[in-house]
């Protein structure tokens, strides 16, 4: 299955409510974005939408729990593309969700999957796309406490 890889190191930050970006490892080292317990924080990632993309892609997340060892954590993806002379201004699109359960040791990485189903939608191939990628932190189901570190994610087709 062919992948768009994505990495904290790649992204694109709001003005405001994003998460803390940090280099962190002692034998190999990586960045990874630490996304607030109480406040919904977002970053955004920028692609070409490769040639051979049809029907409805997943993506994959790769993250760990800053100091939680329970609870569950919600991640959000959204998404928007454009054509070739479209504006590229519109708003994302609504966020598809998923549940995660914190890792039982906080050097354990866990990796959830969402289906991009409103996330992708309108999304052809040689398009310009965008997704945006948070943490509900303010849901009802989102109580695990400390920070959800991203450490990579992916758009599998």
């Amino acid at each position: 299955m062919p992948s768009i890889n994505l990495y904290p190191g790649s992204y694109q930050l709001p003005t405001t409510n994003f998460p803390a970006v940090s280099r962190v490892g002692t034998n190999n080292l990586k960045e990874q974005a630490a996304f607030d317990a109480a406040t919904d924080e977002t970053m955004d990632f920028a692609f070409i939408i490769p040639a051979g993309f049809s029907g409805t892609p997943t993506c994959r997340i790769a993250w760990k729990a800053d100091t939680a060892t329970t609870g569950t954590c919600i991640w959000a993806v959204q998404g928007i593309s454009a054509s070739d002379a479209q504006a590229h201004d519109a708003a994302f699109s609504t966020a598809d969700t998923v549940s995660s359960t914190a890792p039982a040791a906080t050097t354990d990485i866990d990796i959830s999957t969402i289906t991009m189903t409103n996330a992708s939608s309108g999304w052809a191939a040689g398009e310009f796309g965008r997704v945006r990628f948070s943490r509900d932190a303010d849901a009802a189901g989102d109580n695990m406490a400390g920070d959800a570190q991203l450490l990579g994610l992916s758009v599998d087709y």
